[in-house]
């Protein structure tokens, strides 16, 4: 599994940044930026922000889950605008298009995080639910 300094490193490498590039674009220290690509210290919420505005990314980036609820965000959102909702589940979709995208990927990338945590049997039953309800809702 990559560490932060490692995929700090690789996104400096795929967009062209030197570390004190970064560290102007960022406006964090050259020393603190060099104890995170060195691994010795983590950023703070604050300094990955910074860092993160800097290389026009967004903090999904750091974080597996996070990333790939991000990607799959959308594709639900999309998916469940087509169902046919009962009032429930209508006023829960209209909850999830009221908070920002931040908001929306925060709280999906806590129910991917719990999913991906089940035992591949679990996960077999989970999709079961899901795949009956999507059927019973058509």
């Amino acid at each position: 599994m990559d560490t932060f300094a490692d995929k700090l490193k690789s996104i400096l490498i795929d967009k062209n940044i030197t570390p004190y590039r970064l560290s102007k674009l960022s406006g964090i220290g050259q020393s603190s930026l060099s104890d995170i690509l060195s691994g010795k210290n983590n950023p703070s919420g604050k300094t990955l922000q910074k860092i993160c505005a800097a290389l026009d990314i967004s903090m999904a980036e750091f974080d597996e889950n996070k990333k790939e609820a991000a990607e799959a965000l959308p594709l639900v959102l999309e998916e469940l605008k087509h169902m046919d909702l009962n009032d429930e589940e209508k006023e829960a979709y209209e909850i999830i298009k009221s908070m920002s995208a931040s908001e929306q990927q925060e709280s999906f990338s806590a129910v991917f995080s719990k999913y991906k945590k089940l035992s591949s049997k679990n996960k077999e039953v989970v999709t079961t639910i899901i795949d009956a309800l999507a059927s019973s809702e058509k």
